[in-house]
């Protein structure tokens, strides 16, 4: 394993001590940050990773280095949007995935996208689950429409953009 990426970008300032981890095992890469306001991407305890990089960069931890690689986000009104795929991808206007690659283009980074299985699936959330809430069942509907637009987006992204693996982007920039 060259890199990894915590549960729900879950390493924040409480969780750093992770990343001396990540490196002491010789991972090379870490992909656990995603540099946004909590109100959008909110776990409970989470603390934000607003003020964090939004591109990749090397990190010094004692006397080894990581590079972290945080997930792409579009930077509007003096904030950092999550434009990165997940649920996101569904949800948010196509425009604004494009925005956030060629931002990041622009600077001379690559953008980092990232898709679970799951969010093409939007079948799985047809069901009502047994006791369901009308707040629970409010989200998942709108769980199931974003999902049901996320194979034509990514489709799209893959016909408008070059995409590579991170492992094939290490390789060529000689990492």
């Amino acid at each position: 394993m060259r890199g990894y990426r915590a549960p729900y970008f879950s390493v924040t300032r409480r969780a750093r001590w992770s990343l001396e981890i990540l490196s002491e095992l010789g991972l090379e890469y870490d992909a656990s940050v995603f540099p946004v306001h909590r109100r959008y991407y909110r776990i409970s305890g989470w603390d934000g990773a607003e003020d964090d990089s939004r591109f990749p960069r090397r990190i010094k931890i004692n006397e080894r280095s990581l590079l972290q690689l945080p997930a792409t986000t579009l930077r509007f009104g003096g904030q950092n949007l999550p434009a990165a795929g997940g649920i996101f991808l569904g949800l948010l206007p196509y425009r604004m995935f494009m925005s956030s690659i060629l931002q990041a283009n622009g600077s001379g980074h690559p953008a980092v996208i990232y898709l679970h299985p799951h969010d093409l699936d939007a079948e799985a959330l047809r069901a009502p689950a047994s006791g369901e809430t009308w707040r629970e069942m409010s989200i998942r509907r709108l769980i199931a429409i974003g999902r049901s637009r996320t194979e034509r987006r990514l489709r799209r992204l893959l016909a408008d953009y070059p995409f590579t693996s991170v492992r094939e982007w290490l390789a060529a920039a000689g990492r």
